[in-house]
């Protein structure tokens, strides 16, 4: 068997002991995924805002429209309403 020479040997030292170096990365983590409870309040509200809960001219504009479904400036009013809000 070949000897290594003493150059050699502290080369092969120092190599061994870098290689077990620790290297700390930080990694973001990816944001949180809404719970259940909070994705069920949202889906709610939007389809409140959806249905024009609060909106007392949207509500008042659509009886009106359920009484005189054929009439065409009671439906512009409303449009030009939501083009507002």
């Amino acid at each position: 068997m070949r000897s290594v020479p003493a150059g050699g040997s502290l080369l092969l030292i120092l190599l061994a002991g870098s290689g077990c170096a620790r290297r700390t990365t930080s990694v973001a983590r990816p944001p949180a995924r809404p719970t259940a409870v909070a994705a069920t309040m949202r889906r709610q509200i939007l389809n409140a805002a959806d249905a024009g809960e609060g909106d007392g001219i949207a509500n008042a504009l659509r009886r009106q429209m359920d009484a005189e479904p054929d009439n065409i400036a009671l439906r512009l009013e409303l449009a030009a309403h939501y083009g507002q809000i």
